[in-house]
């Protein structure tokens, strides 16, 4: 990821209310944790909290999706985030209707609940359409979109639909 620094005692702010700061824990640990908002990301096994990987650059929810780097905003986490909030210059943009702190915790749900096989899509990633039950969106969706590459647990994408 661009700017961010895996140096020990380092914070990196990745813009729309994120920030992520790396701790030596010890001599063999280093943690990295991602703060939306105030709120601390990076437990083990907590709803919505990530796990950062240093050697892969990937976060791991406790769903188990793994978020890696890419997408125009730099990382998969940002890129879903942008579905907090409304973005005029899209023509088709859905914003989730939690709060951003859990999202994450809102896509993990859907993605432990989800059923079938889904759609393989032409370019190779795998999509479901998950009913949550409850409405998900500001235009009163009650679904959630979860695209990841096939055959795997990485998310590029998920909106809800």
């Amino acid at each position: 990821m661009t700017g961010v620094s895996e140096k020990a005692g380092s914070s990196t702010n990745l813009g729309a209310g994120v920030n992520v700061t790396t701790t030596k824990q010890s001599v063999a640990a280093v943690e990295t944790k991602i703060t939306l908002n105030e709120e601390v990301i990076g437990g083990v096994n907590l709803p919505g909290k990530l796990k950062y990987d240093v050697s892969s650059k990937t976060w791991t929810s406790p769903g188990g999706l793994v978020y890696g780097q890419g997408s125009e905003q730099g990382n998969r986490i940002l890129h879903i985030l942008e579905h907090a909030v409304a973005n005029p210059t899209k023509p088709t943009h859905s914003i989730f209707s939690v709060p951003r702190s859990r999202i994450i915790e809102l896509v993990d749900e859907a993605w432990i609940t989800k059923s079938g096989q889904g759609i393989l899509q032409t370019n190779g990633n795998r999509t479901w359409t998950v009913d949550m039950g409850r409405q998900v969106g500001t235009d009163g969706q009650t679904a959630v979109q979860i695209v990841v590459r096939d055959g795997t647990s990485e998310i590029i994408t998920a909106f809800p639909k």
